[in-house]
């Protein structure tokens, strides 16, 4: 039978398995004994690699995150991927990724006339579509994370920051802030001066002292805040990766938390 092969690209996100196993029950539905789905483990350099697997419908359970044939972020081989697609019967792919990966699999239709799907999934919340997969979660997680923040400021007289997904858009800070109560947010699309945002967090800080009696503050931020006069630390203090894009382990985040003074 030819094959059907799925790639998980990028950052990874809640419904990877949901989506997979819708795959294989419409697979068996529309065309039982004709197509087998696989994997490419390790993401686009499985595929790059030929390394793929079969997989099997009682190992997709779709309440698990992340995904078990692995993710990464690598750039398309168009010249070796096609090689892999002659050699192993592959009759298209179906690429899980956002931006990046997306524009990959647009490459490979359009320079090698491979059949391939797009499955666009995000964090950000930043597509032509009334939620994207991956933000519901991502603004979820998030809103439980600024509430249970507050619990840490208020106790410990601190500004705690709260670093989010969102390199260009805010829709992810957007609805953490909102759903979790913050008392500011620092967003990516515009850019800022330090002494403006540092003036909103004192007033926040000071509207949580007449409220509380004590003086504390949680501020979300998007991972692509634009901040004029702060520096970023040494290039070898942080990388990027092979999109040009700063590696989040290191991205020159601001500091966890701030002590408020004079409490």
């Amino acid at each position: 039978m030819e094959k059907i092969v799925l790639v998980t690209a990028g950052g990874h996100i809640s419904s990877f398995h949901a989506g997979m196993k819708k795959m294989y029950e419409r697979l068996e539905q529309k065309a039982s004994g004709k197509f087998e789905l696989f994997g490419s483990r390790g993401g686009l350099s499985g595929l790059i690699k030929g390394d793929l697997t079969l997989l099997k419908y009682d190992e997709l359970e779709e309440n698990r995150a992340g995904s078990l044939i692995g993710s990464d972020r690598s750039i398309a081989d168009i010249t070796r991927i096609s090689d892999v697609v002659d050699s192993e019967n592959i009759y298209a792919i179906i690429m899980m990724g956002g931006d990046n990966h997306l524009e990959e699999a647009f490459k490979l239709h359009k320079n090698a006339k491979i059949r391939i799907v797009g499955y666009p999934k995000t964090m950000d919340g930043d597509l032509s579509s009334f939620i994207t997969l991956g933000w519901e979660t991502a603004v979820t997680i998030g809103a439980k994370a600024v509430k249970m923040h507050h619990h840490s400021a208020i106790t410990n007289r601190r500004v705690f920051y709260v670093g989010l997904f969102g390199r260009n858009t805010d829709w992810t800070l957007a609805g953490v802030s909102a759903y979790g109560g913050a008392d500011r947010a620092v967003p990516c699309e515009q850019k800022y001066e330090w002494n403006y945002i540092w003036n909103r967090i004192s007033s926040s800080i000071q509207d949580n002292k007449e409220r509380f009696g004590v003086g504390f503050a949680v501020i979300p931020y998007s991972e692509g805040a634009k901040i004029d006069k702060v520096k970023n630390p040494p290039e070898e203090h942080f990388s990027s990766d092979v999109h040009g894009l700063l590696i989040n382990d290191n991205h020159p985040y601001p500091p966890a938390t701030v002590k408020v003074t004079g409490q």
